[in-house]
């Protein structure tokens, strides 16, 4: 009995807790804040129970820890990354969800466009044309430390972050034609995936970072295609004589354009 009572004090906690963060934050975009209270102190009742495994009882202290734990989960709905030509060339800029407090991050001589935020919301990637080619960037959500990682001859662009922050996929001229390759988020391990010679392009992650759709045009015309993370099982999912680009996953599954 005294474990079901705990059990309930955990979830009410949680749901307290949460709810003073989503009146001042507000919600995901996707989820009302009762869904996402109750996703949260789910993932919280999960973190406890493996507290209550390694101890003989838990503490209101490990589930307000583990509270904040699930709450630095949820994204950053603060902000928006945008590019734009308002200064005469094309800069990466930031603005609150309502429109405020536009600001130019870049503010430089080249071309930067298709900005990505981490999973953190931490640091943005970019593609900017600076140093004379196109270059995938990366920076910090403020602006600073504006860092090339790809550093060649020939064009990268269509940076992706993976949902676990720890590789980047871009669509790259390097070899020829337009390739997928992914690296990791300091430059190193770039690693072409798709390998063929049609053009692939505009690489998309699965919300689980299983796997990554994108365009290819190896039939002839532009098609969707999904691949695993590491360039296997690539597999044709759309096929019509028509346009078929630029996948976006959703939570549950993956769109494109037509």
């Amino acid at each position: 009995m005294l474990s079901v009572v705990r059990h309930k004090t955990v979830i009410i906690l949680a749901c307290i807790l949460v709810g003073l963060v989503l009146i001042t934050c507000g919600g995901g975009p996707s989820e009302p804040p009762a869904a996402t209270a109750l996703n949260i102190a789910a993932t919280v009742e999960v973190r406890v129970a493996e507290e209550r495994d390694k101890k003989a009882g838990y503490t209101v202290t490990a589930i307000v820890e583990a509270t904040v734990q699930a709450i630095l989960l949820l994204p950053d709905q603060g902000r928006i990354a945008f590019s734009s030509d308002r200064d005469g060339d094309y800069e990466i800029y930031v603005m609150n969800a309502d429109g405020s407090d536009q600001t130019n991050l870049t503010d430089s001589a080249g071309w930067e466009a298709d900005p990505s935020w981490s999973p953190d919301s931490s640091r943005i990637v970019f593609h900017s044309s600076r140093d004379g080619d196109f270059e995938i960037y990366v920076m910090n959500a403020d602006g600073s430390d504006q860092t090339n990682l790809t550093n060649n001859d020939l064009g990268d662009w269509e940076s992706s972050w993976s949902p676990d922050g720890s590789r980047i996929a871009f669509s790259s001229y390097r070899d020829g034609n337009l390739e997928i390759y992914v690296m990791n988020t300091d430059g190193s391990d770039q690693t072409n995936l798709t390998n063929n010679d049609a053009a692939d392009w505009d690489p998309s992650w699965s919300p689980d970072g299983s796997r990554i759709a994108f365009s290819s045009e190896r039939d002839g015309n532009s098609e969707i295609y999904v691949m695993n993370a590491d360039g296997s099982d690539q597999t044709r999912f759309t096929n019509n004589d028509r346009w078929e680009g630029t996948p976006s996953w959703s939570p549950i599954g993956v769109a494109y354009g037509q």
